[in-house]
């Protein structure tokens, strides 16, 4: 399945709770949204590109109380840690990303969360104000005219879109041994933080897989939905 193919399937299954949620003694005013990996960059997306997405299925904004993140992909470029990023970084474009996104680099910075964001993100996953410096003071920050024109090309795709910055509260996860995804959620975090209430947690001994089955990841989201909860 290709993008945005998948994003569709999953929209529609947002509007099957919604037309069916009083049928499941669920509350329509309460619903959360909780993605693990791939699926953390799924629903992050569709409601930043609400109007694209879910607004045309009859979807309200209001309706979404908490948005659950765990271990996510929010870069289509580099989405592991620095030091990772030559060998594992290429490969995780070349076997994930390119065959769903393809190759078009105006695509994947329109279906990156954290570009739609965060403009202003470098391939490693931190901001950086590096589109106002000098090309010497730039390099000296560790960027180059590449990122700068990364900056750029990101600004005018997100001046394309519209883009919902009106986000319920966001908790994002990452674990001990999260192959390298940390930075990415990291900055994740840092990006939702300037627009809703955003927690970040990491859970210690466990890896991306585990993340799921942890003790403690349960217990977070519960604390989260909890304080969250609105009661009619």
């Amino acid at each position: 399945m290709q993008h945005p193919d998948f994003l569709h399937d999953v929209a529609l299954s947002f509007k099957w709770v919604k037309d069916n949620i009083s049928n499941i003694c669920g509350d329509i005013n309460n619903v959360f949204l909780s993605g693990h990996s791939a699926g953390a960059h799924i629903i992050s997306l569709l409601l930043i590109r609400f109007d694209d997405y879910l607004a045309p299925l009859g979807l309200e904004k209001s309706w979404f109380k908490g948005l659950i993140l765990v271990s996510g992909v929010f870069s289509l470029f580099c989405p592991l840690r620095k030091e990772l990023l030559d060998l594992k970084n290429k490969g995780f474009v070349l076997a994930y990303v390119y065959p769903t996104f393809g190759l078009d680099e105006t695509v994947r910075r329109s279906a990156s969360p954290l570009v739609l964001l965060e403009p202003e993100t470098t391939p490693s996953g931190t901001s950086s104000l590096i589109g106002t410096l000098s090309t010497e003071i730039a390099k000296k920050a560790g960027c180059d005219m590449g990122e700068k024109a990364a900056f750029a090309a990101n600004k005018e795709v997100c001046d394309g879109l519209s883009i919902n910055k009106d986000l319920p509260p966001a908790l994002v996860f990452n674990c001990q041994f999260d192959f390298g995804l940390q930075a990415n959620g990291k900055a994740m975090y840092k990006a939702l933080r300037k627009h809703t209430e955003a927690s970040y947690v990491s859970i210690p001994g466990v890896d991306h897989g585990g993340i799921c089955r942890s003790k403690k990841t349960h217990e977070e989201i519960h604390t989260f939905m909890a304080k969250n909860y609105t009661t009619s």
